[in-house]
């Protein structure tokens, strides 16, 4: 107890002189920030039922806290406080917030009777932070803004490493344990479990663009800028829209002659301009998929094309063989076997039964009493009777092909080998429906007899085997067809799946090609030429709005920066040299004649105009560089 007091004393000695000498010495800040200090702890609260004992320890933490909190502040005073009163006003403020957090979440222990009991001393809270749960916070103004922004951008970082026809593979595990290993931007953002609500914004607009995410999370990032160096966000919004209206004037310049109008029915020319959105996502393959995709969109070509549908290009993934094994098929192209003996037809009626053929049976469990043998005999004839009356009346019509639904009864598969007609089953809703697009058949939802404009029509429908597994193709050459599948041969699922994916983003092209066909300069040139002409445009601006407009145009340098980084080049190099081409007049230049560190010496080969891809060219290898989304 007395070495207890002694210590106690000796703290209390040392604290006490410590404020004195900042009293007596220090300039007024710093006795107004100890003022502040000792105003705290004269206000501090001890329990009423504390023991000697107990007071005795508390007093040695809070000369303990005292002479670390005050002197910390101290130098704080000497480094940071000026002659400005509002300065000081705002440290000796932090010093107050800073003793309660220091002291009001501190836990002290005491003795009591043999026993150790914990207190802990909350801080009172008030406004909104008093209503909420322990554990929850309130952020407002500077802290809000920019805790959205760096969930974005953390975002915006995962899929920017995955840009361009380099970008690297990510292997993202969902929640079932699924495996996806791809650098496909629309599939990492949809198996990723995105908690933070700014960033789900980007999830749900980023749909297979990695661009847009990207250059989204740069744009966060610059106006994070701006709000650091004090700049209202309502300042860097009013900017960011003046600068979106002056790259709408600057877009019109840059469109390439002769595309304001496209043969969306010639191969090559719709082949030809998706090449740089197929190449980022199966480089050095789009020479084989391109011609591929192209042919099935113009198969499912509308008269309008304008009314272009996408879900009318169809993939069938096949394990076996190579790409160059791949073909497309107008038509459809089912995965199984038909049902019966029968399995290839030519010229074939079709009818359609939704609901599946077989016998009708009650929901709930019946009892039939029979008397004789000759009541039983009938109850079984009456059954067989029905269904060989239906599928009859189906074959009277000219059929030769019944598609079920659901479950196919084997009276009924009986009675259709008996009148020598082909039966598949088609369960999935959505493969139904394009089955009545492919054919022109009409549902049929209850089993009834089918009138003549309930059939459908295919030219040939057959089972064969390709790669190891059945399928059946159900094709149309002939007009009335609205949908085209494109079957896909790879080794492994995986390759298969990436491929799945270009043909999905080169349909995509097509659709935006159908409803507007001018193109720009790819491979960053466009990006750079937006960036030199929207920093030109800041300069004549007044006011703050000229700050947003240089960070915006600074943005569009995301593009080649990320492009260049991919490839293992030297960003900054490549930049600076393209903007010295662009502002020499050579808008249209991607890369101009330099060396990287790796020796390789780079040209820009131009660009073909007529819709070709723009690409790189080297001494001893090439490279085409796209846009991945």
């Amino acid at each position: 107890m007395e070495l207890l007091l002694r210590l106690e004393l000796s703290l209390l000695s040392i604290t006490l002189f410590l404020v004195l000498k900042m009293m007596v010495t220090g300039k007024p800040q710093t006795r107004i920030i100890v003022l502040g200090g000792v105003w705290k702890l004269l206000s501090l609260q001890i329990p009423g039922n504390a023991q000697i004992f107990d007071l005795r320890i508390y007093t040695g933490w809070l000369t303990v806290w005292a002479i670390e909190a005050v002197w910390v502040h101290r130098l704080k005073a000497q480094t940071r406080v000026h002659s400005s009163t509002n300065r000081v006003y705002y440290l000796s403020h932090s010093f107050c917030q800073h003793s309660q957090e220091i002291f009001f979440h501190f836990e002290f222990f005491f003795l009591k009777s043999k026993e150790i009991s914990c207190c802990k001393i909350k801080m009172q809270q008030f406004g909104i932070n008093s209503m909420l749960k322990q554990g929850h916070k309130h952020f407002s103004g500077l802290d809000e803004a920019v805790m959205n922004i760096d969930g974005c951008k953390q975002l915006s970082t995962i899929t920017r490493t995955s840009f361009g026809p380099n970008g690297m593979n990510k292997m993202v595990i969902d929640h079932t344990d699924k495996l996806f290993v791809t650098n496909d931007a629309a599939t990492i953002v949809n198996e990723l479990e995105v908690q933070h609500p700014a960033a789900k914004l980007l999830e749900e607009i980023g749909d297979g663009a990695n661009l847009t995410i990207s250059f989204a999370g740069e744009l966060l990032q610059k106006a994070e800028e701006l709000i650091r160096i004090g700049l209202h966000p309502s300042e860097i919004i009013s900017g960011y829209m003046k600068g979106t209206n002056k790259i709408v004037e600057i877009l019109e310049s840059l469109v390439e002659k002769g595309s304001e109008t496209m043969d969306v029915r010639n191969t090559e020319e719709v082949a030809s301009r998706m090449k740089a959105v197929v190449a980022s996502k199966q480089f050095d393959q789009e020479n084989i998929l391109c011609p591929l995709i192209a042919d099935a969109c113009i198969q499912v070509c509308p008269k309008n094309p304008t009314n272009f549908n996408v879900d009318n290009v169809r993939v069938a993934k096949l394990q076996g063989g190579g790409l160059r094994n791949s073909m497309v098929i107008r038509g459809m192209v089912l995965k199984g076997d038909a049902s019966g003996s029968i399995k290839m037809v030519e010229k074939a009626k079709i009818v359609v039964f939704v609901g599946g053929v077989d016998t009708s049976a009650t929901e709930t469990k019946g009892t039939v009493l029979i008397h004789s043998a000759e009541q039983l005999e009938n109850y079984g004839n009456t059954e067989e009777a029905k269904i060989e009356e239906l599928i009859k009346s189906v074959a009277d019509l000219g059929a030769k092909v019944i598609v079920s639904g659901a479950a196919v009864g084997e009276m009924a598969l009986h009675f259709c080998e008996r009148y020598k007609l082909m039966v598949l089953r088609i369960s999935s809703k959505f493969e139904l429906r394009r089955f009545f697009r492919t054919t022109g058949s009409i549902a049929l939802l209850n089993l009834r007899q089918p009138s003549p404009d309930d059939l459908g029509h295919a030219d040939s429908i057959s089972v064969g085997e390709i790669g190891g597994a059945r399928v059946t193709v159900v094709k149309n050459e002939e007009g009335g067809n609205s949908v085209a599948t494109v079957v896909l041969r790879g080794s492994t699922d995986s390759i298969l799946d990436d491929l799945e994916r270009a043909v999905d983003d080169g349909v995509n092209t097509c659709k935006a090609m159908c409803r507007d066909s001018l193109i720009v300069p790819g491979a960053a040139a466009t990006e750079i030429e937006l960036a030199r002409q929207l920093k030109e445009f800041s300069f004549k601006e007044v006011g703050l709005d000229q700050y947003a407009i240089n960070k915006f145009a600074e943005s569009f340098e995301m593009v080649p920066r990320s492009l260049a980084e991919n490839a293992g080049l030297n960003s900054m190099e490549i930049i600076s040299s393209l903007y010295a081409e662009h502002v020499a007049g050579n808008s249209k230049i991607l890369c101009p004649q330099i060396r990287f560190r790796s020796r390789v010496h780079c040209t820009w080969s131009g660009s073909d105009y007529n819709g070709q891809t723009s690409r790189w060219t080297k001494e001893r290898s090439s490279a085409r560089w796209g846009r991945n989304g």
